[in-house]
């Protein structure tokens, strides 16, 4: 076995999808209630969990529309994102994000109780907030690479 190809269980996959809201270079990032036992408090784009029996796009429009209260139109092709979860409850899962790029079609934002607060960031301004690990990887990966 190469030592170098992390272990999971591939009967533990957990899978999510995110949309990246981009307007006039500033990018819509949601904050997580500080009442969550997991990453509370910190900035996110918005999405979450596949549900069974739900395509990826109508996951993430349901996803969007939950926790921002807006619907949207996919913009480009998803960018996958993959790793290995190495603690809390899910230690050893596999784990697949899928984001796509995508635009505010309609509404006003509207969070849920999943979060505190949101607002709309340049890419300068998220470099120096405190967000999930993959966030600025993701932003470099889908609009700094043209």
């Amino acid at each position: 076995m190469n030592a170098f190809v992390p272990k999971s269980n591939p009967k533990k996959i957990r899978i999510s999808v995110r949309g990246v809201l981009e307007d006039n270079g500033k990018f819509l990032l949601l904050k997580r209630s500080a009442k969550d036992k997991h990453n509370a408090g910190v900035w996110e784009f918005p999405g979450g969990k596949l549900e069974k029996g739900q395509t990826l796009i109508k996951s993430l429009k349901r996803e969007i529309k939950e926790e921002a209260g807006v619907s949207v139109s996919i913009i480009n092709t998803p960018i996958v994102l993959f790793e290995i979860i190495k603690a809390g409850r899910y230690d050893g899962f596999s784990y697949m994000q899928i984001v796509y790029p995508a635009k505010k079609k309609g509404g006003k934002i509207k969070i849920s109780n999943e979060h505190d607060a949101y607002g709309w960031f340049s890419k300068k301004k998220i470099e120096k907030m405190k967000t999930r690990p993959k966030t600025k990887a993701i932003i470099k990966q889908l609009y700094e690479a043209k």
